[in-house]
């Protein structure tokens, strides 16, 4: 299941204080009006990368130290490393029936079928670089690399190049198109990410996303997120800035201005759409 994310700053050893007003992971379950931190269980200063929902099991990708899951009903989250070849920065994850892909800062991907208890490297990797974005589709796992595109058509058990180029930032899938945010812009391909056309050119893009009827990108620069109907040549720009706070999807509240800060103007980098609301990676540190 994918979860809405989005990115918006930065962040980076020791236990919480309970006073600490930086911390790893922020809860809320108004839409967004207040946040609770929420991250019992993570070290101190953990950025945390990634959140997938997998058979109702909420699971986190983190810089250095690995994946964290968090049970149903539980408010406590759980180290998941087993199998992890020494500390890694986990920085995304996507989920499949009883699969389970990570795909990590240089050390290619990992995969576990065990609900996150024992990871293992696939028959065939890919190369030691760095995975930036996973999509998995009924047939095909997408990983979005530093250096292109490469694909499994067998359940991540061996990796092919699809396309090599510049940085892949995310991933999206839908309607039978894929498309890539990256440094040149947003591209498009029809085939699967053979070949790709350009859909966005003037700066960089770090997301792609699609809500009904509109795909959305968020571009570098301090331009921020922009959309266009699907099948229009036209990008537009926010033009209110209100924050829907009511019964809103997270995508809404971020195009119309939901504030990206927590508690004691904690900074907010990635946001995440999940089952039990909406959670935040906050920038713990200085």
């Amino acid at each position: 299941m994918r979860i809405l994310l989005f990115p918006i700053l930065l962040a980076a050893m020791v236990l919480h204080g309970q006073d600490d007003p930086s911390r790893a992971i922020y809860l809320s379950t108004d839409a967004g009006q207040t946040w609770s931190p929420f991250d019992r269980g993570m070290p101190a200063m953990t950025f945390v990368s990634d959140v997938i929902n997998h058979q109702g099991t909420l699971y986190a990708a983190t810089d250095g130290h690995g994946v964290f899951m968090l049970p149903p009903g539980k408010k406590e989250w759980e180290e998941t490393n087993d199998g992890f070849v020494g500390p890694v920065d986990i920085n995304a994850l996507a989920s499949r029936g009883d699969l389970l892909v990570a795909g990590t800062y240089r050390n290619g991907i990992y995969l576990s079928r065990s609900g996150g208890k024992r990871w293992q490297r696939p028959i065939v990797n890919i190369p030691n670089i760095s995975v930036t974005s996973l999509f998995m589709t009924n047939k095909t796992i997408f990983a979005g690399t530093d250096r292109g595109l490469y694909v499994s058509e067998d359940n991540g058990n061996t990796w092919q190049v699809r396309s090599s180029g510049p940085q892949i930032n995310d991933l999206f899938f839908f309607g039978g198109q894929l498309f890539a945010a990256r440094p040149d812009g947003l591209v498009l391909s029809e085939d699967m990410g053979a070949t790709w056309t350009s859909l966005y050119a003037d700066f960089t893009v770090m997301k792609v996303d699609y809500l009904c009827p509109y795909l959305y990108a968020y571009v570098g620069r301090g331009i921020g997120w922009i959309r266009k109907i699907d099948g229009s040549d036209t990008w537009e720009n926010p033009y209110v800035r209100l924050p829907i706070l009511q019964n809103a999807t997270l995508m809404s509240a971020l195009w119309t201005g939901l504030p990206l800060t927590g508690p004691e103007d904690v900074p907010f980098r990635n946001i995440f759409e999940t089952p039990i609301g909406w959670l935040a990676a906050g920038r713990p540190g200085c």
